[in-house]
């Protein structure tokens, strides 16, 4: 099977992604995920004994998504579904993920990123410590600017809810962004693989990554 990446239009050779894409984390956790479609989703057309192409597809505005091209459509749909089964454990971060599968959450700029277990997340809080009480939320950014940046104590959170991962703004005052689109308070945005969300003027990467052993 080839696999292709594609990254805001361009063709990208594989052993480029880390800098054209910038992030270490979101690379490996990108070139796991080509892997475990290779590894559960080859086949071979029995009509023309050919292999499918799949691209993964990064945008910056949209995301992350895969394309399945083939000799025949009905080859190319039964690729798909298989290809379709792997993407949505990672690019969703659904709560039939692989188990030990864990979100990355990286942040932009710095060699830092927190890691939770998919299955075991009910709530993540974003945000800095308390200095009045001492709390500190889940993801904790408060080592990087995080008062100067415009987080809030308490800022946004990562729910589980309804078999998938959702991003929540907290009310906070500078706002929580999702690929740019400024979210409403409370109002809860699936999270998918390859997202990028701005907590105040901090920017977020959010991946997945395999457990060691299953790829």
């Amino acid at each position: 099977m080839d696999i292709q990446f594609e990254v805001d239009g361009e063709f990208v050779d594989a052993a480029d992604l880390e800098s054209v894409l910038g992030s270490r984390s979101v690379t490996g956790a990108v070139r796991r995920m080509a892997e475990r479609i290779r590894q559960e989703a080859a086949e071979t057309c029995e009509l023309h004994h050919e292999q499918p192409t799949v691209t993964v597809v990064i945008s910056g505005v949209h995301g992350i998504g895969v394309r399945v091209s083939g000799c025949c459509e009905s080859f190319v749909n039964r690729v798909q579904d298989r290809v379709k089964t792997v993407f949505m454990h990672s690019a969703r971060f659904s709560g039939n993920s692989v188990p030990g599968m864990n979100l990355i959450v990286s942040v932009q700029g710095a060699n830092k990123s927190f890691a939770f277990e998919v299955a075991r997340i009910d709530r993540l809080v974003i945000g800095r410590v308390d200095p009045d009480t001492g709390e500190r939320p889940d993801i904790d950014l408060s080592a990087f600017g995080a008062y100067a940046n415009g987080v809030s104590r308490r800022h946004a959170s990562i729910v589980q809810w309804n078999r998938s991962l959702h991003l929540v703004d907290g009310g906070s005052h500078n706002g929580t962004f999702l690929n740019d689109e400024r979210l409403k308070p409370g109002e809860p945005r699936v999270l998918k693989y390859g997202d990028r969300v701005r907590i105040g003027r901090l920017v977020l990467e959010v991946t997945v990554d395999y457990p060691a052993g299953v790829i």
